[in-house]
């Protein structure tokens, strides 16, 4: 039986008094349970908050209007904790104008605190304080109704201690000397954009991308970015919308015409019906624009290079795990990679995060000037 059930806030009002006690308090914990498989944007079932003194749920689907929710956690002067809380965020800007402002992720503050990252909120909760969180609901379809008091509880369980880990992991964190790089790093989550994904930047699952020609490049990424624009109109996942593998095979042969694109494998019937004219016009006018950049090529790296990379990347982990830092956090290796690379081939180190903040200045001991921070 369930014990400690919190309210459920379902009318607009009920948010108001909410967010003014949240408000007063300062400081809040937040949590959501969405579903985000068959839509662009996640579809919110449940929120979550607590203060030091209670917690409690938030019903969406009652047809609360949650955007004072939102504009109080771009609030500066109220600080909101989360774990994990990159797509619980995502709405924010998006719906406010403003980035978050004043978040603590406790996932993010234990890779600082000789913990794992990313760390689980169960495992997190685990090693650090005496807290149940009870059986675990990770199927539940939280879009039924009514929430059943053991559901409740669950849900609540997943804000109710953030404040007590919160208060463990700094204790931790001041003890190992990176007091000061917890906020540095939690502020990538207020950087305006930071939930905007870039049409680029995914690899896509598709054959017949290696070698291609600019042109072909100019006109594959034309296509992605009215893929995404698209799908965020209809509001549906990227590969939902236009697979991969159709977007490069369309790119590699643009069709000329409507007549064109209706014979082309592949290609769903509504987006033929729909985009007739359209998709071919985004092909010619890409083909007919101004081509990308070429692709910095390093020579390959010789035997040498492999092996002092592989000299250094295990080196770079021990450094970080004396010092308390998970090295998952810290760095991956590909990025280490690109810049031992790029410094054995002479060229210009190319950007990188291990070039700015505290991670440049905590790797300079060891790595030197393949951290030489940016200008």
């Amino acid at each position: 039986m369930a014990t400690n059930v919190p309210g459920l806030v379902t009318t607009d009002g009920e948010l108001l008094d909410l967010v003014a006690t949240l408000r007063e308090a300062g400081a809040f914990a937040f949590d959501t349970e969405f579903i985000g498989e068959q839509n662009f944007f996640p579809i919110f079932c449940l929120l979550q908050v607590a203060t030091i003194q209670t917690a409690t749920l938030i019903d969406p689907l009652a047809g609360v209007d949650l955007l004072p929710l939102w504009e109080l956690i771009a609030d500066p002067a109220v600080e909101t904790l989360v774990h994990a809380g990159l797509q619980d965020l995502e709405p924010v800007e998006r719906l406010t104008g403003r980035p978050p402002a004043a978040i603590y992720d406790t996932q993010i503050a234990a890779g600082f605190a000789g913990l794992d990252y990313p760390c689980s909120l169960r495992k997190l909760t685990d090693a650090l304080t005496d807290a149940d969180l009870g059986a675990d609901h990770k199927f539940t379809d939280w879009r039924k109704r009514p929430l059943t008091g053991d559901k409740r509880e669950y849900a609540a369980n997943d804000v109710r201690y953030l404040a007590l880990l919160r208060e463990r992991i700094d204790e931790e964190v001041a003890k190992r000397g990176h007091t000061a790089k917890v906020p540095e790093e939690n502020r990538r989550l207020c950087a305006p954009g930071a939930f905007v994904s870039d049409p680029l930047s995914g690899r896509l699952k598709a054959q017949g991308t290696r070698g291609m020609s600019r042109r072909t490049r100019a006109v594959l990424d034309a296509l992605l970015h009215w893929r995404q624009a698209e799908a965020i109109r209809n509001d549906v996942p990227v590969r939902m919308f236009l697979a991969d593998q159709v977007l490069v095979d369309l790119a590699l042969h643009p069709p000329a015409d409507a007549a064109a694109l209706r014979g082309f494998k592949g290609v769903p019937r509504p987006v033929k019906e729909h985009y007739a004219a359209e998709i071919p016009a985004v092909c010619k006018d890409a083909a007919d624009g101004p081509l990308p950049p070429r692709a910095r090529r390093n020579p390959p790296p010789s035997e040498e290079d492999k092996a002092r990379l592989d000299a250094i990347w295990p080196r770079v982990r021990a450094f970080a795990e004396d010092a308390g830092i998970s090295p998952s956090l810290l760095l991956n290796k590909k990025e280490l990679t690109a810049l031992v690379y790029a410094d054995a081939a002479g060229q210009p180190l190319p950007p990188s995060r291990l070039r700015r903040g505290w991670r440049s200045a905590f790797l300079q001991p060891i790595l030197g000037d393949l951290v030489t921070p940016e200008a």
